[in-house]
């Protein structure tokens, strides 16, 4: 074989490998081959203002909560009751409401046989998100299972039917079982008490030992003292440990298994609202490095239906904060 000829050989079998390597990209961009994708949102946008409950549930976890009087949300996890972030909430309304394009990947979300969950959809394996409306009903459960290979979407499917759909994957963060990522995390829980600001405290009392104080807007510390106080919030949410019967009850008392109460923080609000947070070191030595705190909230006469108190009842917890923060809080002393 001449030099010329193996040229011309090699150069046609070139040419043969471009041709098709770019058919390749025409064949992946077929009507054939690529997901059909409908608009739609996860919840029909006229069921959003109406939601009185969301659950999820994953793996035997579950995450409850629902909406009570004056328009607070109270949640369950973990064997906690808590108040809930409103905006928490809020966010995951917005969430599902949106119009999204959502892809059809599959008419079946296992392999036809039972025996393999390829989306990660299967019941056991899923995020399930149940939404409840003021009138009781219950839309239609949603699933969402793995991530395609990108990261940035994820696939999901409803209870009506095991076509599988592909979409943003925007509701990840919100797809949580555990009772912190609810959780109105601030030492006073602005969700029961309203947003109150320092400019609403009248009188902020510190004991904690033998000592004791007393601040009025009139002492130079106050406002630095309110604010403080007011932003404070914990690292972690716990059982009451005292397994007190919520946080209507008359006294915030010593938890069971700890050390006598360390201090106690007690704010008039202008509304009337008294918040009283009890300190208990998390162990009896005096080098502790994490505190409990115990809410006891009082409305205002603007919340002092009886159906407010029984929400307020509802929740049993403590929170905790370090001793950094604690010795932060009772600085005035």
């Amino acid at each position: 074989m001449t030099e010329k000829k193996a040229v011309r050989i090699l150069g046609g079998v070139c040419c043969a490998l471009a041709l098709l390597y770019a058919a390749s990209f025409f064949a992946g961009t077929g009507t054939k081959s690529r997901p059909r994708a409908v608009r739609s949102a996860l919840l029909n946008p006229k069921y959003a203002d109406t939601v009185a409950g969301v659950t999820i549930s994953r793996a035997g976890q579950t995450a409850a909560v629902s909406k009570r009087e004056g328009d607070v949300w109270i949640g369950t996890a973990d064997g906690i009751a808590f108040p809930v972030e409103s905006k928490t909430v809020a966010e995951l309304l917005e969430t599902v409401k949106k119009i999204r394009n959502m892809y059809i990947i599959s008419d079946d979300y296992t392999d036809k046989t039972g025996r393999s969950d390829p989306f990660q959809l299967a019941e056991h394996s899923a995020y399930r998100l149940d939404f409840t409306l003021a009138d009781g009903s219950v839309r239609p459960s949603l699933y969402f299972g793995a991530n395609d290979y990108t990261g940035r979407r994820i696939y999901c499917r409803t209870s009506q039917s095991d076509t599988v759909y592909e979409t943003e994957d925007d509701l990840f963060p919100r797809l949580k079982t555990d009772a912190k990522s609810w959780a109105d995390m601030r030492l006073i829980p602005q969700s029961l008490t309203g947003a109150l600001e320092p400019s609403a405290v009248q009188r902020i009392r510190i004991t904690g030992g033998a000592s004791a104080r007393t601040l009025t807007p009139k002492d130079a510390s106050f406002q630095d003292t309110a604010r403080r106080i007011l932003s404070a919030r914990a690292g972690a949410i716990i059982p009451d440990p005292d397994s007190r019967a919520g946080l209507a009850n008359t006294r915030a008392a010593a938890p069971a298994n700890v050390s006598a109460e360390a201090a106690r923080i007690t704010v008039d609000a202008g509304d009337g609202t008294v918040v009283t947070l009890a300190f208990f070191p998390a162990r009896e030595s005096a080098e502790t490095d994490t505190y409990y705190v115990v809410p006891h909230i009082e409305p205002g006469p603007a919340r002092n239906g009886a159906a407010f108190a029984e929400t307020i009842g509802s929740c049993s917890y403590a929170l905790e904060i370090s001793s950094w923060t604690f010795e932060n809080l009772i600085s005035p002393l």
